[in-house]
């Protein structure tokens, strides 16, 4: 197993996007008149965090690149980093990491819908609570 950079797996991505999403939520909320201003200081605080975090992971990519491309020159070596090649690494990486996040958030919201389908719907009931549902209430 290894290690990456703290924030940069699949959590973060999916904290950073919630917090992305609270004030969209908050802003349905205030439609209804169900917002109040103790919800908005906190998504200012978590937003403010989420900024905190993308910045620190910036200051840290810039740092290790400077420190890496200056040991490689006083070493005599290619710069790393350097040309077409790493750059479609680099987003590559970066659209699989989202793409796998939404997946997941597609796949629960997918879920979430089966499920209160089957409570308005209880025809549809058998299909989303089938006989693997069964054995697994029955095991609890």
């Amino acid at each position: 197993m290894t290690a990456g950079l703290p924030g940069t797996g699949i959590g973060g991505l999916f904290y950073l996007m919630l917090v992305c999403w609270m004030p969209c939520r908050e802003l349905y909320r205030l439609c209804r008149r169900r917002s109040t201003l103790r919800r908005w200081l906190d998504i200012a605080f978590y937003a403010s965090v989420t900024v905190a975090i993308v910045v620190t992971m910036w200051g840290e990519a810039w740092l290790l690149s400077q420190i890496l491309t200056r040991a490689a020159t006083a070493v005599g070596i290619l710069k790393p980093g350097t040309g077409q090649g790493y750059q479609v690494l680099a987003a590559v990486s970066i659209v699989l990491s989202f793409g796998s996040l939404v997946a997941v958030v597609l796949a629960v919201h997918v879920l979430r819908a089966a499920l209160w389908l089957s409570r308005r719907k209880p025809a549809l009931r058998r299909m989303v609570t089938g006989p693997v549902a069964g054995a697994a209430a029955a095991a609890q």
